[in-house]
C-alpha cells in the first residue's frame, strides 16, 4: 500500500455527529460516576482495553486462535500460561504473544494520556508509539513518502 499523509478534519466536521450522540453522552457520564463509586467502572476499563488489544492483534494476524480464548484473556488477565494451554501454542510463543499484547496495553495507556492531554503529541510520542507497537513483531513493513 503506497503512503498517504493523513489528511486534516474538514472544518465542519462536528456537523457530522449525530443529535442523539448529545443525549448518550450525558446518560453515560452519569452511570460512569455511579460505577466509578464502586470500583466496577475501572474493572470495565481493564476488561474492555484487554479487548481491543487482543482483538488488533488477530486483525493483524499476529496471532490466531477463537473467540473462547480470547474471552478467558479478557476476564481473567493477560497470562502466557493461559494462551499456551487453552490455545495449544508452545509456551516460547504463548511469551512472545504475551509481550505482544502487554506493549498494545502499554500504547492504549499512552493513547488516553494524550487524549486526557497529560502527554503532548510530539514526534517523540510518535516514535515511541511506533517502537512499543513493533518491539516485539518479526517484520514490519513500511514505506516513506517517496514508496522507498
Amino acid at each position: 500500500m503506497p503512503y498517504q499523509r493523513i489528511e486534516e478534519f474538514p472544518e465542519n466536521a462536528a456537523t457530522f455527529g449525530s443529535s442523539e450522540l448529545e443525549a448518550l453522552g450525558t446518560v453515560w457520564r452519569e452511570k460512569k460516576e455511579e460505577l466509578q463509586e464502586t470500583g466496577v467502572f475501572q474493572d470495565f476499563l481493564k476488561k474492555l482495553q484487554r479487548e481491543w488489544v487482543i482483538e488488533t492483534g488477530i486483525i493483524e494476524r499476529l496471532y490466531t486462535w477463537d473467540r473462547g480464548i480470547t474471552e478467558i484473556l479478557i476476564k481473567q488477565g493477560i497470562d502466557a500460561a493461559l494462551i499456551a494451554h487453552r490455545g495449544g501454542i508452545r509456551r516460547d510463543e504463548a511469551d512472545h504473544i504475551k509481550n505482544i499484547i502487554d506493549d498494545q496495553l502499554s500504547i492504549v495507556e499512552g493513547l488516553f494520556s494524550y487524549i486526557k492531554e497529560e502527554q503532548p503529541l510530539t514526534d517523540f510520542f510518535i516514535r515511541w508509539l511506533q517502537a512499543q507497537f513493533t518491539r516485539y513483531q518479526d517484520a514490519i513493513e513500511a514505506s516513506t513518502v517517496d514508496g522507498i
